[in-house]
């Protein structure tokens, strides 16, 4: 019975910290829609963004990308404000629903790098708070 009591006293505990953690998640700030705007249209901003940053072993040039940010401001301002629950006329097939995210996922991870003043690693507990302690803006939500 001790032995029961001890787990389920652990697990409590790590309940409480899982909990705790995600109240105390970062808000990532979006970008100002005025001051980002480009002429392209949100997608071409992205394609652009991976053309310019990205190279064939899929490497990123965040230094770069820290200094000519627009197109990924705008790629992510889209995605804040359009997505499947907001915009569904965009999105009515599972494969556009599924491009959306997979885009939305790799914007939203180089943007929050950008956030974070590219560290140098995110191994280990830094992964987690990477991951998992960022709250981002996607689709009005």
């Amino acid at each position: 019975m001790t032995h029961f009591l001890s787990i389920v006293g652990r697990l409590s505990l790590l309940v409480f910290v899982a909990a705790a953690a995600v109240g105390c998640a970062t808000q990532v700030r979006m970008p100002d829609a005025e001051a980002s705007r480009s002429s392209l249209e949100p997608i071409q901003s992205w394609a652009e963004v991976l053309k310019k940053f990205v190279d064939a072993n899929g490497a990123i040039d965040f230094q770069g990308l820290a200094k000519d940010r627009r197109d990924l401001d705008d790629y992510v301002h889209y995605i804040a404000t359009h997505g499947p629950r907001l915009t569904p006329s965009q999105f009515e097939t599972p494969e556009l629903r599924l491009a959306h995210y997979v885009n939305a996922y790799n914007a939203l991870s180089m943007y929050t790098v950008l956030a974070k003043n590219i560290p140098k690693t995110n191994a280990g507990f830094k992964k987690v708070s990477f991951f998992f302690w960022q709250k981002l803006m996607i689709d009005g939500e």
